[in-house]
């Protein structure tokens, strides 16, 4: 994953999140009461569980949550995919889940205030 491009592409939706969606293709319509796209309240959310691991986005945003999923719950979603070289013998055990425990690790050790649902 291309963080940096990841972390330009929020910063500038940020900076201008009307701007921002007419510039990708997205019509941003007047609300009922007629208020400007620029003046409307703008959400953006952004997932993916390394998020919090990356030093250039820790001050970018304002809420954080993470979602936990337990182990077999994830791996099992894991070996329902369906992709076009799958995956070898053990990559799960040996790889996935002890980066994704690591990586959760680091995050709850990181200075961001994260709101938790287990």
């Amino acid at each position: 994953m291309d963080m940096d491009a990841m972390s330009n592409t929020i910063k500038a939706w940020v900076e201008n999140p009307a701007k921002f969606a007419r510039a990708h293709g997205v019509t941003v319509s007047n609300t009922a009461n007629m208020t400007a796209p620029e003046e409307q309240l703008h959400i953006l959310i952004v997932e993916g569980f390394l998020l919090y691991n990356y030093g250039p986005l820790m001050d970018v945003f304002n809420k954080c949550y993470y979602i936990s999923i337990p182990y077999q719950e994830c791996k099992n979603r894991r070996s329902m995919r369906q992709y076009t070289v799958p995956d070898p013998p053990g990559l799960f055990d040996g790889h996935v889940w002890p980066m994704y425990l690591k990586h959760r690790r680091e995050m709850e050790e990181s200075p961001l205030t994260i709101g938790g649902v287990t």
